[in-house]
């Protein structure tokens, strides 16, 4: 009998966003991740990565790297007693510097080419399976094959949505994502207006020793999440009993014909039409609060960590210009607060403009990281 899955994206759901992961000592799982993942291992959902990769065809990182950037993910989650059951990526873009990767892959996100392998792979029922991400492809990606989704709304997105994907709930993390999966699953309840949860207070192939892991240029990496993520070409090997194997989906292109596998793909693409979500659905006021401040703090360190200031863009100065005058209002702030008369509705008044541009900067930052 077929079986439900829970699609996950990696970052921004799974692990802490970054603009290009390219280091695995970077690799940080999100609060709650581990106990979110074991509540839907328990109801019998199969866990399945599925992100897109497309560092490695920006030439960023090597496919070894991103290898070792998922034994780190499946290490923490070991050292949790969890797993996943499969990763799948794509490599794949078609503005790629690389030319072994450079193309339109049906498995990138938004189109449902993951989600139809694993189907394949794994006998999953697609209509009973949910996708889970932080980014209106994810949803998409969904919608295509009939899975119900969830998009995650973290602080700095909310009402800042660049889609035009209507998800079928909205939830603030992968907890509360993975209570509305429970709740739900098994009724095909989709409530009229997306649902937003309300926050509560508080990988990976079994290899056959001596298999090469260099040189390979596969469609999507498909890997089984049971001890440290490891990866390996597998050609014409032997399937060993009780190992999960990786294997190679399509050549690149002008290597050598396309798969089987890649012309099915084409064949069960499905045609989703989406409609705009409502404008003034889920916009949320900021408040001031020491979680607010927190998020940004991380937010900034994030973009220091990733060298996100490699590649220009009209949205990434203007990202720099507003945080710019958010540490002039900070400092001003300070100065009020600290004068020998203090000015309490100074310094107020000074924290919220310092938070609104903060506001821009998080909105220009995610405007660069969809271009």
């Amino acid at each position: 009998m077929s079986q439900a899955a829970v699609f996950l994206d990696r970052d921004g759901t799974l692990i802490e966003h970054y603009e290009y992961l390219t280091d695995p000592a970077n690799v940080r799982l999100l609060p709650g991740v581990d106990a979110a993942l074991k509540r839907l291992r328990d109801r019998g959902f199969k866990l399945i990565m599925v992100t897109n990769q497309s560092a490695v065809a920006r030439g960023y990182l090597t496919e070894r790297k991103l290898k070792e950037i998922h034994d780190r993910l499946g290490q923490k989650l070991s050292e949790r007693e969890v797993s996943l059951d499969a990763i799948y990526y794509c490599p794949y873009h078609p503005e790629g510097v690389i030319d072994r990767y450079r193309k339109d892959s049906e498995l990138r996100k938004p189109k449902p080419g993951m989600l139809q392998l694993a189907k394949k792979e794994y006998d999953i029922d697609l209509r009973r399976s949910w996708i889970v991400g932080d980014d209106d492809r994810d949803v998409l990606t969904g919608q295509a094959v009939g899975c119900r989704t969830i998009l995650l709304e973290s602080f700095g997105k909310w009402g800042v949505r660049t889609g035009d994907s209507e998800p079928d709930y909205q939830a603030p993390s992968l907890q509360e994502a993975a209570n509305l999966i429970i709740r739900y699953a098994g009724t095909g309840e989709v409530v009229d207006k997306p649902e937003v949860a309300v926050p509560k207070a508080t990988e990976t192939v079994d290899t056959i020793p001596g298999e090469a892991v260099e040189d390979r240029t596969p469609e999507a990496t498909v890997e089984s999440a049971r001890g440290p993520v490891t990866q390996a070409t597998a050609i014409d090997a032997p399937v060993r009993k009780g190992k999960a194997r990786p294997r190679r989906v399509a050549p690149p292109a002008g290597d050598e014909p396309e798969s089987e596998d890649q012309s099915e793909l084409e064949s069960l693409q499905t045609v989703q039409t989406v409609k705009r979500a409502d404008p003034d659905q889920d916009v949320r006021e900021p408040q001031m609060s020491a979680d607010i401040w927190a998020q940004m703090l991380r937010e900034l360190k994030q973009l220091n960590r990733t060298g996100s200031y490699t590649d220009f863009s009209v949205a990434k100065l203007l990202a720099g210009l507003a945080q710019m005058i958010v540490l002039f209002f900070v400092v001003l702030g300070f100065r009020y607060a600290l004068a020998g008369e203090p000015r309490p509705l100074d310094v107020q008044n000074s924290l919220l403009w310092a938070l609104l541009f903060q506001v821009m900067t998080l909105t220009f930052v995610m405007m660069h990281r969809r271009r």
